[in-house]
């Protein structure tokens, strides 16, 4: 009871804001006022096997299904959650967007047995304090009671950033950049790979080769924003 009058009592004088409209928000809402959360810029896909995500893996290498939950778009309101995640310490926005890819998720038919996080190079991760991808993987692990495996991928090649480079330019950076560590506790599994933005999808397809090093290997993939071609 004490709890709940002084939360009252911190929010009254101290609001929470939106992340959008920056109005206060309700003791029920989180990150988002409900108006803007509505107003993602959501993908809406109908099916998980065909979609502007899959087109954009299609014939890269072999995966069982592919889906985003937004579109992501320059100066969107879903790149200014992933720059907040990513560079400002905001965990607690990773938590909410998986928690958002794993309703979107519940919805589709997938029925995968592990998720696992897209992994960062140890330096980095030590320099930024957590992997983005993982809070994410925490969001849809909890929404789907699925195991997450953070640590059957590593990274093992430190890249710079990608976000100006192009897809060849891409695929060069971070061929051979990942690893798994003992293949055979994932034999036979259905693994649902995480990720925050899909560009030109060479990351994930890097991810992918490391993965199918393990004997039977099924693989979906769930990224929270699609970057569209300009």
């Amino acid at each position: 009871m004490w709890h709940s009058y002084f939360s009252s009592f911190f929010r009254l004088f101290y609001p929470k804001l939106c992340e959008g409209c920056h109005q206060p928000l309700y003791e029920d809402e989180q990150i988002l006022c409900l108006s803007c959360e509505a107003n993602l810029s959501y993908t809406k896909f109908t099916s998980p096997f065909h979609n502007d995500t899959t087109l954009r893996l299609a014939g890269r290498f072999p995966f069982y299904t592919a889906t985003s939950l937004a579109y992501f778009y320059p100066e969107g309101l879903l790149q200014q959650l992933l720059h907040a995640l990513k560079y400002k310490y905001r965990k607690d926005i990773g938590y909410y967007l998986g928690n958002l890819l794993g309703i979107w998720l519940s919805d589709q038919d997938i029925h995968a047995d592990y998720v696992i996080p897209v992994p960062i190079h140890p330096r980095k991760q030590r320099k930024r304090g957590y992997n983005q991808a993982y809070l994410l993987a925490s969001g849809v692990s909890k929404i789907l009671n699925l195991p997450i495996h953070n640590q059957a991928l590593i990274r093992t090649k430190d890249t710079e950033s990608q976000t100006k480079h192009n897809r060849e330019l891409r695929n060069i950076s971070v061929a051979q950049a990942f690893k798994v560590k003992d293949p055979i506790s994932l034999a036979n599994s259905h693994i649902l790979l995480i990720d925050d933005v899909l560009t030109t999808g060479a990351t994930l397809e890097a991810c992918a080769r490391a993965l199918y090093t393990i004997p039977s290997i099924k693989i979906s993939i769930a990224t929270v924003g699609l970057v569209m071609p300009g």
